[in-house]
């Protein structure tokens, strides 16, 4: 679905005047900073997978005040080291480690205050508004509806999936800043981005109100065939939905119910975890784990690693070595 054009950034924001002021970075609009120390800093990077895409970004920082207006995206801030106090239009919300915030657009001023080491840590999503309504649209819902307030607090099973796939992301794509990564990786880290976003807004929804769509059982084996079939490449559940003649949001209603709470993208993963197991055991001599689990759809390897192991009580590498030694 079109080329990539996923490039990283960086910026280097330093006290020694004990303020500092950039046009581009967390904020394209307005950013402006003041230092506690005058030997603070503020370091950003940032990876965007294209011009009207997401951008993952991870930051680390002494204390420091700012003020910034972002009209054009809506912000998920997780908090990994130190305190993040935000204040939107006269109200104060606080961020402690480990809490997961939703920013809608427009302007903020913010205190870090650090934890350990004398820093703070975060890591940022930040979603064009446009692809959050076609996001939403898929939902049948609005950012408005799902995202009412600022300052929103993404806890329990709304903001799980987004607080265990956001830190671990912005890691992984600043790892190697140099390497761009191939298309197929970057779509599929698209793809997993979009579909996060859409469970976290089933789940608000879900706490809203619930209604059932259409019979589920028949609309999930549909799907699982469609899984089947395309699992190795990246594969969207809005494409899924399309193919079916459904909404997104309807077709997470059919897994949560046919599957006892799951998502479509669990599903998935299951399938491709049983497929590289399937493969490891078929392998031959030269077989490595890293291109079985590309080859089966599994791009983040450490991830892979582990659900590997919770589903089959041993690691991928014990499975190709008892094939091996077989």
């Amino acid at each position: 679905m079109g080329s990539s054009a996923a490039f990283y950034e960086k910026m280097l924001l330093s006290g020694t005047s004990k303020s500092a002021r950039a046009n581009s970075g967390p904020d394209p609009t307005s950013f402006a900073v003041t230092f506690d120390d005058p030997e603070g800093h503020v370091f950003y990077e940032a990876f965007r997978f294209e011009p009207d895409h997401a951008l993952i970004s991870r930051v680390s920082s002494t204390g420091y005040q700012a003020k910034w207006r972002d009209d054009d995206n809506f912000t998920f801030v997780f908090q990994r080291v130190g305190r993040y106090d935000v204040q939107i239009a006269g109200l104060d919300y606080g961020m402690s480690q480990g809490s997961l915030l939703a920013y809608r657009p427009g302007e903020r001023q913010s205190r870090i205050r650090t934890g350990k080491g004398g820093l703070r840590n975060g890591a940022t999503l930040q979603v064009p508004v446009t692809l959050m309504n076609a996001l939403a649209q898929s939902m049948e819902t609005t950012p408005d509806k799902v995202l009412s307030v600022d300052g929103t607090a993404l806890t329990g099973e709304v903001g799980h999936a987004l607080s265990r796939v956001l830190p671990q992301l912005a890691d992984d794509l600043m790892l190697r800043p140099s390497e761009t990564p191939p298309p197929r990786m970057v779509r599929a880290i698209k793809l997993l981005v979009e579909d996060v976003l859409c469970e976290m807004m089933g789940k608000i929804i879900e706490q809203q109100s619930w209604r059932r769509v259409f019979p589920a059982f028949h609309r999930v084996r549909q799907a699982e065939e469609i899984m089947h079939a395309n699992s190795d490449e990246p594969l969207s559940m809005q494409e899924i939905a399309q193919v079916l003649g459904v909404s997104l949001r309807s077709l997470q209603l059919a897994f949560a119910e046919v599957y006892g709470g799951l998502s479509p993208r669990d599903v998935l993963n299951r399938i491709r975890l049983e497929k590289a197991r399937a493969r490891l055991l078929a392998a031959d001599g030269n077989a490595q784990v890293t291109t079985v689990a590309m080859d089966s759809g599994l791009f983040h390897l450490g991830r892979f690693s582990q659900a590997y192991a919770r589903a089959f009580g041993e690691k991928p590498s014990e499975t190709l070595l008892r094939r091996r030694v077989s």
